[in-house]
């Protein structure tokens, strides 16, 4: 079933244009908020709070000395050219304007030249939220119309593999 529930979830992330899809069983919105360090350009994110995977970052803010917000924008490192403040070793400081994602971290530029509280805040998609052998009375984080996929799927899968008629 927690297969099945990946799949799902990587079918819905294709699939959501304008709407972030997000397992309802999650207690928090899938934003993570943490300290913004002076003189710290990276940042890694594998896992939100409640310790499920991040899948990817979609979105970063960051607030300024002042404490008002603003969006950092993405740019590849590894394939763009205008991207020197990375890595000409200069390490200049001030207010980030763009990050990178690399592996499982964000690098910001220009390195932060002031701490804020909870002055990053970054949107993401993430795991969902999985079944334990002790669950009784769970249900998927997903629309109901689409439950019986959480029965079916394993059912199909299981009888692929134990070569079983699948009709």
């Amino acid at each position: 079933v927690n297969l099945a529930l990946d799949d799902f979830i990587r079918i819905a992330l294709e699939a959501s244009g304008t709407w972030q899809f997000d397992d309802s069983n999650h207690t928090t919105y899938p934003i993570i908020r943490t300290n913004l360090v002076s003189g710290q350009r990276d940042y890694q994110l594998t896992t939100d709070e409640g310790g499920n995977l991040i899948l990817d970052v979609f979105k970063v803010l960051v607030a300024d000395s002042s404490g008002r917000f603003h969006v950092v924008n993405p740019v590849d490192v590894q394939s763009e050219n205008d991207t020197q403040g990375f890595t000409n070793g200069a390490n200049n400081t001030g207010a980030p304007s763009t990050y990178d994602k690399t592996a499982n971290a964000i690098f910001l530029d220009p390195i932060p030249g002031y701490n804020a509280t909870l002055g990053l805040e970054v949107y993401i998609n993430r795991e969902g939220s999985y079944f334990v052998y002790t669950d009784t009375t769970k249900t998927p984080g997903v629309p109901g119309l689409f439950h019986r996929y959480f029965a079916i799927k394993p059912a199909y899968d299981y009888a692929r593999r134990n070569s079983l008629s699948v009709e």
